[in-house]
């Protein structure tokens, strides 16, 4: 990992509260575990990685640099599928339809792609919302299903996801 992502990253993780229990709608916090599809057909298969993935950015010239006639093309597409984080005791929808990955940058010739597999260790940050859309009224009092979260983002502010501590202090 370069030290300028290294960089962004602290950044990003600097001052931001652990989900819990008792996180207040709205805030900001992170959330490290790991990342889950929420249906099997639910993936996408990114042509570096190779493997089922939830998000992947992948960028491709295509043509010739020194071709009048068939000049040199940026293809770019992000995919973000939602996906559910496992973390300790809670359960975490991640919808990003905002994010900054703060991941390596993974090339081979001219395509370079950023992937987050299925199974993968993730830290994200994101603004949440108790048991989804859905906000909790007066009238309900006792609840049968575990509670659920979810971390959204918007232009201004987005999800943030990158791979969690333990994986970069391992390396």
């Amino acid at each position: 990992m370069s030290l300028k992502l290294r960089l962004r990253r602290w950044r990003a993780l600097r001052g931001v509260p652990e989900l819990t229990a008792s996180s207040p709608d709205g805030a900001v916090v992170r959330a490290t575990g790991i990342a889950r599809a929420t249906a099997d057909d639910d993936v996408i298969v990114p042509p570096l990685a190779g493997v089922p993935c939830v998000v992947a950015w992948t960028k491709f010239f295509a043509g010739a640099t020194n071709s009048l006639t068939n000049p040199l093309v940026l293809i770019e597409r992000l995919v973000i599928k939602p996906f559910v984080l496992e973390a300790s005791r809670l359960r975490v929808l991640v919808d990003a339809s905002h994010v900054e990955l703060l991941f390596p940058i993974v090339e081979n010739g001219r395509m370079h792609e950023i992937s987050i597999a299925v199974g993968a260790t993730v830290t994200v940050i994101g603004n949440v919302l108790r048991d989804g859309i859905e906000r909790p009224t007066d009238e309900l009092v006792f609840r049968d299903a575990q509670s659920t979260y979810k971390l959204v983002g918007n232009k201004a502010h987005p999800v943030v996801i990158t791979a969690s501590v333990s994986d970069t202090h391992a390396r």
